[in-house]
């Protein structure tokens, strides 16, 4: 499997479990590597004030080595994912915050690129499932001004 092979298929995968969400796999400035990003919502101009950031789905995930952004001529080896952020905003339990991080438990992905998009299959639907349990709480951050469809 070459690298833009398995950047397109981690985005299948990933909305698969969030079809209104946002995807993006980008190059790492120094040395190389892949950055893959994930949210709750594809389009920015439904967080106020249109700032990507907002989303209450943060999933920042990193591939640093054995991969080159959008190479088509090198098969992959094994490949490391390491998670930098895993976590959906919600109301506080404190009320003097504004807002809190509500986990999702995420784990150094190690592998050939198919058992990693199989990982990364097993960590999407456990993500979808944390925020419908949150949604059902109705915990997540501003979750009256979102759709109810990104949560279903």
């Amino acid at each position: 499997m070459k690298a833009k092979e398995f950047q397109d298929k981690a985005r299948e995968v990933f909305l698969k479990y969030f079809p209104n969400g946002y995807f993006r796999a980008s190059g790492l400035c120094l040395g190389g590597g892949v950055h893959l990003a994930g949210g709750l919502i594809a389009s920015a101009t439904v967080h106020t004030p249109v700032i990507r950031s907002n989303d209450p789905l943060n999933i920042s995930i990193f591939i640093h080595d054995g991969i080159t952004y959008n190479d088509e001529q090198t098969d992959l080896g094994d490949l490391v994912l390491e998670f930098d952020h895993s976590t959906l905003s919600v109301n506080p339990d404190n009320p003097n915050f504004y807002a809190q991080s509500h986990k999702i438990k995420a784990r150094k992905i190690k592998g050939d690129p198919v058992k990693v998009l199989a990982a990364l299959d097993k960590y999407y639907k456990r993500a979808k499932e944390e925020v419908k349990e949150q949604a059902a709480l109705n915990r997540i951050k501003n979750q009256d001004q979102i759709d109810s469809k990104y949560f279903n």
